[in-house]
């Protein structure tokens, strides 16, 4: 073993049993030795056991990608790993051609496999919405003359940097990283990486890691002896585990989708002057779509400053869904197309030239502005190009410095805020007590709200979960089709996973029913 990896396995060994007791503990694994964990749906697993681990740059079509789009777009990045004492001895390798592992597999990309396994309505065999964790113990790697390694402190896709200094690693939050509790706020940390890059050095990528460095595989209880008759090589690694907080139920996985499901129901039976139906809802979901040729514009990471921002919190996935609950708002108050357009156009533009994902960056609006000025010229009438303008300008900042707060401003700043649901739940509801970072109440805008107090709450509802439904979306240049894909296909997998009520179901199907009639 190379002085590097013993001097690293030692740390692991004496400093950081505590930090890691009440993980193991849950993983029903010693805390003797340190592990590292890997991800798998079953199907893949399968693969594995027969020919070994890929890294990322060997996946094809053959393999199921349950990850995220947005995340593996942000770890196209290099980093230096080390093998022998010297540390002149190291290669450089893109996190692509590596293998990754996390130290706690109890963090946000494990859950989201989870969901995206339940949501891949297209498999039809036994190994539908399965995910398993594997084991592997650090002392085998390090064992190996054919492991070069790094480590780091937060998600790859977070921050680039690894390491293999001792004087590095040992300032890492550890405590964090082993932490057992579900957290957003540090997600980051809990899915900090174990990266190794197997065999020649010179190759471009990781040969595959051998099925031999597996210890234990985990898998949901239910399942157990299922997956033994499966993989009778392995019969003695497959470990059945039944604990909700490591393999969570169906019903809270797919949470999102019944909590629309029952918000779609609520609002159909208010009375509103223009009524939203769930044909009518449906009715809307069906023309989004439509959008890429009646705006005559696509949504792609080329048109942010950075591929960190066009796949971050203020990126496609934000914009997508402004503009989508400004269709939804325009219908709610009888708006034409003509002014819908308008509002489209600077919903479209209004983050385009965010510098960074800072809250308090309040410049983007007017650089957007400026920057797209002859492309907003080249649509929008000049009767409303001042509109548009103010609106892009002033989204981003306090509304009393808004010179004209007219309807087309209102429409924007209301589902701009509508979709701070992607940082939270509702604010300012009566009986929600916990604080978020969500939309606050106090803060929409629209005459339609304060004289339908239900349809704000229903709305900040619904737009909530549908901000965590489609946090993974896998976008095209198409964003405005994948938001009613992935609608559909949420609606199928809770239909599949029978989890509703009858009435809930009815409603599911209804729904379903109608967004097929234009597909």
């Amino acid at each position: 073993m190379d002085s590097l990896g013993k001097e690293f396995l030692d740390f692991l060994s004496t400093d950081l049993l505590e930090e890691r007791k009440e993980l193991y503990k849950l993983l029903e694994t010693s805390n003797d030795e340190a592990n590292v964990y890997y991800i798998a749906p079953l199907s893949n697993l399968m693969k594995i056991i027969s020919g070994g681990i890929k890294c990322r740059a060997l996946v094809n079509s053959n393999i199921t990608d349950l990850s995220g789009q947005e995340v593996q777009k942000r770890r196209d990045v290099p980093l230096k790993l080390a093998q022998k004492v010297s540390y002149n001895e190291t290669i450089d390798k893109k996190i692509h051609q590596c293998v990754n592992f996390f130290w706690n597999p109890l963090n946000g990309t494990f859950r989201a496999f989870q969901r995206n396994s339940l949501l891949d309505v297209d498999v039809k065999d036994s190994t539908y919405g399965i995910v398993c964790i594997l084991e592997m113990g650090l002392s085998a790697f390090f064992e190996s003359d054919r492991i070069y390694w790094s480590t780091s402190e937060q998600n790859l896709a977070s921050s680039d940097f690894s390491t293999f200094l001792r004087r590095s690693y040992t300032q890492f939050n550890w405590k964090i990283i082993f932490s057992i509790k579900d957290d957003s706020n540090t997600n980051q940390l809990r899915s900090a990486e174990f990266i190794a890059f197997y065999g020649d050095p010179t190759s471009p990528r990781s040969d595959l890691i051998p099925a031999q460095f597996i210890k234990r595989i985990l898998v949901p209880a239910q399942y157990g002896s299922m997956i033994k008759e499966m993989l009778p090589s392995v019969q003695g690694r497959i470990y059945p585990l039944a604990n909700s907080k490591v393999f969570y139920s169906k019903e809270e996985l797919l949470k999102a989708e019944k909590h629309l499901i029952k918000n779609m129901d609520y609002l159909q039976r208010l009375e509103l002057p223009m009524p939203l139906s769930t044909e009518k809802f449906c009715n809307l979901v069906n023309t989004f779509p439509n959008f890429e040729e009646r705006l005559g514009c696509s949504l792609t990471d080329e048109l942010f400053r950075s591929k960190t921002i066009a796949h971050g919190f203020h990126g496609i996935s934000h914009i997508t869904r402004v503009m989508f609950w400004v269709h939804i708002l325009c219908y709610l108050t009888d708006t034409s197309w003509e002014t819908e357009k308008v509002i489209q156009y600077a919903a479209f533009i209004h983050d385009l030239c965010r510098k960074d994902n800072r809250m308090e960056e309040e410049e983007h609006g007017f650089d957007a502005a400026n920057k797209y000025e002859d492309f907003l010229r080249q649509r929008i009438p000049d009767t409303l190009m001042r509109s548009c303008m103010n609106a892009a300008i002033y989204h981003c900042k306090d509304d009393s410095e808004c010179p004209d707060k007219d309807f087309v401003w209102k429409i924007l700043k209301d589902a701009d805020s509508l979709d701070r649901g992607r940082f939270g739940h509702p604010q300012g509801l009566s009986g929600i007590k916990k604080e978020s970072k969500g939309c606050d109440v106090n803060y929409l805008r629209l005459d339609i709200f304060k004289n339908h107090p239900k349809l704000e709450e229903y709305l900040m509802w619904s737009a909530y979960w549908l901000a965590y439904i489609t946090r993974y979306t896998k976008w095209s240049e198409n964003t405005f089709m994948d938001l009613k894909k992935e609608i559909v296909r949420t609606l199928e997998a809770i239909l599949r996973n029978d989890i509703l009520d009858q009435g809930k179901r009815q409603v599911a199907n209804k729904m379903l029913g109608h967004l097929g009639d234009m597909w």
